[in-house]
Parts: structure tokens; C-alpha cells; sequence
């Protein structure tokens, strides 16, 4: 069994990233539409988006936010876990490592490399290609492209210090770390310092699924790619990486079951609430969209004459 799960995970993120990657392939191909602009002209229509005012923008309290959480994580992966080491297992911990654990150093080493590509994309996807390609350049709006952005720092934020504070609070000892004067050197770069240290909760798992509920929230209140069904192969295929780069923790002997599920259930809230708390639960993307007057003159009888008035 423990040699086919190497082929299985592999497998799973060969397919997985395809699919997200053919999935979004039609985005700028779908929303152009000709119209003749003039006799013997044919323009693409370009079906701009728009950021409705109801949901209100990225202000002051959120960039400070932002910035603290910033902070805070940063201190989490400086300060040195507190208190007595945690080494007791959680249920399913032990049932579930030797089945999804690799045999070999090598093998445990290459999933790591995967899980470090998966969560390195699904980061990037939300920011570059959501909000900049699909948001700024497809449907033409730097304000959207610019919300978006500022909305995914603050996730991912946030759910790093929440993982900081975890590890340092914590302090439990990576499932590896029972190798440590074994199969694992002692004075290896795993087994010295305070990285076996750093267990609960898995911050690859909280960031991969922070940035996958983002691709969903985002699509469903954005119609960013203008087509339901394709946005919901987009939002599930994220979901489906997440959880490869979760099995992946595990596999590579790095995390326990509960610290993947726990960083799992951590980024999806933090991803899907903050966007709805601050912005998304206050209108729809199909609410009409208040257009600001110009300035206006009028002129009316006054006296013997004439006055102006208007608004500006």
C-alpha cells in the first residue's frame, strides 16, 4: 500500500492542476463579443466588471489589520515555541501516519517538494490571476483587480498569524521528530533548532485552503470568469489542490492529521469570512450600481433677471 501512494499523489496533482489550468484557460476567450463599430469593422465588446459601492472598499482599519497580522506572523516564526513539548497524538494521528506516510527519506522529501510547488501556486492564483489577469486586464477594472488584492493579503494575513501564534503557543513536536538520533540525524536541519517544534497547525494546509476559499468567494460574487459552471470547476479544483497539499504534510511526515485538518478548517473560515464580514454580505454583483450625477446648471426667473443654480 505505501508504495502506491506516492503514484496516487501524484497523480492527483497532475490532474488537479490541469484541470484548474484548462479550467481557466476560456476566461478571456468567453467574454468578448464582436460588434460592429464601424461599416467594415468588427471590435470585441469587452464586458467590463465593476466593484459595487455597497460592498465598500479596502479603508484604514483593514490595511492596519493587515499590517498587525503581517507583524504578528513574522514574531510566530522568530519566537521559540513556549511551555512543555507537546508529544501526545490526537485520535486518527495514529492511524492514519503509517498508512499515508512515505517510506523513504527520499520519497518523504520529494512530497514535500510537491506540497511546497501546490501551495506556492494556489497562493499566486487568487492574486495573479483572479484579481490582476481575469479582474484588471480581462474585464478592465483596476479597482476590482486593486480590492481584490488588498482583501487576499489580508486573508492570508491573518491566517499566518493565527498559525504563528498556534506554534509558538503550542509547541508541538512534528511527527518526524520521533526519527531524530535514528533514521534522522541528530544534527540534521529537521531535527536541530525549533522546526520539530512547530507541528499544530499546519500553515501550508491554512494557506492552501485559505487561498482556495478565496478563488470560490471571489468567483461567486465577482462572476469573474462570467460563466457559473466554470467558475465552480475553478473553486472546486482549488479545494481539491488544498487537500493534495494537506495529504502531502502528512506523507512527508511533517504533520499530524489534526494539525492538517486544523489548518484546513482555519483557512477556509478566515478565507470565506473576512471577505463576507467586511464587504461581500453588504450587496450583490447585481445590485444596480449608483452612478454620481455630473454638475448641472439650471436657470430659473428671479427678480428682473435670470439666476443659475445646478449641482456639482
Amino acid at each position: 500500500m505505501h508504495r502506491s501512494v506516492p503514484q496516487m499523489l501524484r497523480t492527483i496533482v497532475h490532474a488537479a492542476t490541469l484541470t484548474c489550468a484548462l479550467a481557466a484557460m476560456p476566461a478571456r476567450a468567453a467574454s468578448p463579443e464582436p460588434t460592429i463599430m464601424a461599416p467594415g469593422k468588427l471590435e470585441p465588446k469587452v464586458h467590463t466588471i465593476r466593484w459595487n459601492p455597497a460592498w465598500g472598499k479596502v479603508r484604514w482599519p483593514e490595511l492596519t489589520l493587515t499590517a498587525v497580522a503581517a507583524g504578528v506572523a513574522i514574531a510566530g516564526q522568530i519566537i521559540t515555541p513556549i511551555g512543555k513539548s507537546w508529544n501526545s497524538s490526537l485520535v486518527g494521528d495514529d492511524d492514519v501516519r503509517p498508512v499515508l506516510r512515505l517510506d523513504s527519506s527520499a520519497e518523504r522529501r520529494t512530497a514535500r517538494d510537491y506540497s511546497d510547488v501546490l501551495l506556492t501556486s494556489l497562493v499566486a492564483f487568487p492574486i495573479i490571476f483572479d484579481a490582476l489577469v481575469v479582474g484588471g486586464w480581462s474585464r478592465q477594472s483596476s479597482e476590482v483587480a486593486g480590492q481584490m488584492v488588498l482583501m487576499d493579503a489580508e486573508v492570508f494575513a491573518v491566517v499566518m498569524a493565527l498559525q504563528g501564534t498556534a506554534n509558538v503557543l503550542a509547541n508541538r513536536q512534528r511527527p518526524y521528530a520521533v526519527e531524530c538520533g535514528g533514521e534522522l540525524a541528530a544534527d540534521s536541519v529537521d531535527c536541530e533548532g525549533t522546526t520539530r517544534q512547530r507541528s499544530f497547525f499546519s500553515g501550508h494546509t491554512s494557506a492552501a485552503f485559505a487561498a482556495a476559499s478565496l478563488m470560490c468567494t471571489h468567483q461567486a460574487n465577482l462572476d469573474l470568469y462570467q460563466n457559473k459552471q466554470l467558475g465552480g470547476v475553478i473553486c472546486a479544483s482549488g479545494y481539491l489542490l488544498a487537500a493534495t497539499t494537506g495529504a502531502l504534510r502528512i506523507a512527508s511526515d511533517v504533520h499530524n492529521m489534526s494539525d492538517v485538518v486544523v489548518g484546513a478548517t482555519v483557512g477556509t473560515l478566515v478565507g470565506l469570512g473576512l471577505p463576507w464580514l467586511f464587504h461581500y454580505r453588504f450587496g450583490d454583483i447585481d445590485d444596480p450600481v449608483e452612478e454620481s450625477p455630473g454638475p448641472t446648471v439650471r436657470l430659473a426667473p428671479m427678480g428682473l433677471g435670470l439666476g443659475a443654480y445646478g449641482s456639482f
